[in-house]
């Protein structure tokens, strides 16, 4: 079985003051996904990196495959 486990920390400014819910989207959006024959799973994670980062360029998460 495999999962893709995404991990975001909202307590920083850039989720403060109403603005939680639009940050999350903006960095769930920059997730791109690539079908790929090549990964056990049939998917790659097609990212520039794992890392999470919000709006004022802290990491604030991470995104992968685990397989089990």
């Amino acid at each position: 079985m495999s999962l893709v486990q995404i991990h975001i920390e909202i307590d920083n400014d850039a989720f403060s003051d109403g603005n939680a819910g639009r940050e999350v989207e903006r960095i769930l959006n920059s997730i791109v996904w690539q079908t790929s024959s090549n990964d056990k799973t049939g998917w790659k994670l097609n990212c520039l990196s794992p890392k999470l980062r919000d709006f004022n360029g802290n990491t604030v998460g991470e995104v992968k495959i685990v397989n089990f």
